[in-house]
């Protein structure tokens, strides 16, 4: 009798253990809603107990097959409208909530996934306002996603081409206070964006000026070709992406993002075809 008294308590223990596993899970779940085109969806927005309905409409440019602009209509009224001067495919709208915070994040893209925009939009009770534009904030995107969102904090993840890296991948935090959203660094921890490839040490294809701050002209140390670095970080500054390089036990800054071309490192050429 005991013995079934114990084996009934650990069952229950262990269906109690799942039951708030797969609630934990249904909860993370709601701070990231997808949503449907033309399908509209009803939510609180700006908190005051009501909800809203929402809907985003794709509409097409005029002469221009598969390229389209949104209109997000909120209790049946134009609420914000995306630009038309952005030549690009389908139009994604996300639900995004952030503690008692309500966003709407908006993006397009347009060949290979490049990103054209992704936005972030809040409800002032008749239009919904542009919060960030995360394309702004970290210069040479080719895409970033809102994968995590929780009571003050947003997770995106982002993916850059560097002439002199290739694909690279990143988790950029944001930090949210109410309806105002920034983000906590432009300093970065990154990884290949190409399976099976590593980029924490890279060899000089020719001789490179390492510089001990960024964008300043003080040499840290210069390196002839053949010489193995490794990559500690990058930092998104402006309109501007920077390497953090060590060899040995020197530091030093180079500027690696899509508009830069100059190649630094060997073999990355045959990684950024398309």
């Amino acid at each position: 009798m005991k013995k079934k008294k114990i084996m009934k308590l650990v069952s229950g223990i262990i269906l109690m253990f799942v039951g708030l596993h797969f609630h934990n899970v249904q909860v993370d779940a709601k701070t990231i809603m997808d949503t449907t085109k033309d399908k509209t969806y009803q939510i609180d927005l700006d908190q005051d107990g009501k909800k809203e309905k929402v809907k985003l409409k794709q509409c097409s440019i005029d002469d221009l097959d598969y390229n389209y602009y949104g209109i997000i209509y909120v209790d049946g009224k134009k609420a914000y409208t995306t630009p038309k001067d952005i030549y690009a495919y389908d139009i994604n709208m996300k639900i995004i909530t952030s503690g008692d915070q309500v966003f709407i994040n908006v993006s397009q893209s347009s060949d290979n996934g490049n990103l054209e925009f992704n936005k972030l939009l809040s409800f002032n009770g008749t239009t919904l306002d542009e919060v960030i534009d995360f394309k702004k904030v970290e210069p040479g995107l080719r895409s970033c996603e809102i994968t995590s969102a929780t009571k003050d904090k947003i997770v995106v993840s982002c993916e850059s081409m560097p002439c002199q890296l290739a694909s690279i991948k990143w988790k950029s935090t944001y930090l949210v206070n109410g309806n105002a959203v920034k983000i906590k660094s432009h300093v970065h921890k990154v990884k290949s964006g190409i399976e099976g490839r590593s980029i924490s040490t890279l060899e000089t294809n020719r001789t490179v000026t390492f510089t001990s701050e960024i964008g300043s002209k003080k040499v840290a140390f210069k390196l002839g070709a053949g010489k193995k670095v490794k990559l500690l970080s990058i930092t998104t500054k402006k309109d501007k992406i920077y390497g953090c390089f060590q060899y040995g036990k020197k530091k030093g800054y180079v500027r690696v993002d899509p508009y830069h071309e100059t190649a630094y490192f060997k073999n990355i050429y045959k990684y950024l075809a398309g």
